[in-house]
């Protein structure tokens, strides 16, 4: 038996077996609008923003762990850090298993800091993984932060 449900994400109408609704699915129309509803990008972060250059972080809620990083892009390399956690092929190893571990809803990202200029990005990263422990107790590996990273 369907039943009509409306979409939590955009807010369309949408038919759904009955036992979907019981297992907790249903929620949303498509699977796209289930993906656009797991990542929450703060309201300075709208699709069609201008880039924002910057440092963030992606939290293990419950432990408080972070991985840090500084990208050209925020958004857009949220973007690519998320599929590529889905996926399971992040190159951020810690980051990777904490996630397979605890799922995608244990995180929240967060933007640190807005840099006007590129040339302090690597400094900034290294000083907010330093305030954060990201590189003793965190999500980070040593490696991070390298020149490898640049640009993403």
């Amino acid at each position: 038996m369907l039943v009509q449900c409306t979409c939590e994400q955009c807010g369309a109408p949408f038919f759904v077996k009955r036992y979907r609704i019981r297992d907790g699915r249903g929620r949303f129309c498509s699977v796209r609008c289930g993906n656009h509803s797991r990542i929450t990008f703060p309201p300075s972060l709208p699709p069609g923003a201008s880039p924002i250059t910057g440092v963030y972080a992606i939290v293990h809620v419950a432990t408080q762990r972070a991985y840090v990083g500084a990208t050209r892009n925020i958004r857009q390399r949220w973007v690519a850090h998320r599929k590529e956690l889905i996926r399971g092929v992040s190159e951020q190893r810690l980051l990777q298993e904490a996630w397979a571990e605890y799922g995608e809803s244990a995180f929240e990202w967060n933007i640190l800091e807005e840099l006007a200029d590129l040339a302090d990005m690597t400094i900034k990263e290294q000083e907010w993984m330093a305030r954060l422990g990201s590189l003793e107790s965190g999500l980070n590996v040593p490696e991070a932060g390298s020149a490898r990273h640049r640009g993403r």
